[in-house]
């Protein structure tokens, strides 16, 4: 995999460069607006509409982010290549983990891997915060185990009085 990210990386410096934002205060409306956007392009792309395409799931994270970044919950960063955003990642923090929960990144872009970039950054950036493991949550999409991710069963019960 850090092949790959080099690789990536060195094609995204030919095509006139990348660089990683964090969203912040002032920032993360651009940041979410460019997840929606990205997210809905790439489902598109496979026939499909994605969860961001519900309204009210669209309002929750319209309302919640803000409150999530404040509480130091959140981490929503952004790929620019040559200043245009081409990959937004959306993650939950917890003191030893992160979870990721959206993504979102720009098929035009794809020979660049902006999302290996991405998530190359934002899985260096939680190990040297003293986060220890990363979950890529639902889905067996296959970048996840390029990324060396390990299934695991979560099991659930719900208990109805009568």
């Amino acid at each position: 995999r850090k092949r790959d990210l080099r690789q990536s990386q060195h094609r995204a410096g030919r095509a006139g460069g990348w660089s990683v934002q964090s969203a912040d205060r002032e920032s993360y409306g651009e940041l979410l607006d460019a997840l929606v956007a990205l997210h809905g392009k790439c489902w598109q792309a496979r026939g499909q509409c994605g969860v961001l395409a519900d309204p009210r799931a669209l309002a929750f994270h319209y309302d919640t982010v803000p409150l999530l970044l404040q509480a130091g919950l959140l981490r929503l960063e952004a790929i620019r290549l040559n200043g245009r955003i081409a990959a937004v990642a959306y993650a939950l923090l917890s003191a030893d983990r992160i979870f990721f929960y959206l993504t979102g990144y720009d098929p035009d872009a794809a020979f660049v891997s902006p999302g290996t970039i991405l998530l190359g950054h934002m899985l260096e950036q939680a190990a040297s915060e003293g986060r220890r493991e990363a979950h890529f949550l639902r889905g067996d999409e296959p970048y996840k185990y390029a990324w060396g991710a390990k299934v695991h069963h979560n099991t659930g019960r719900s208990l109805c009085r009568e």
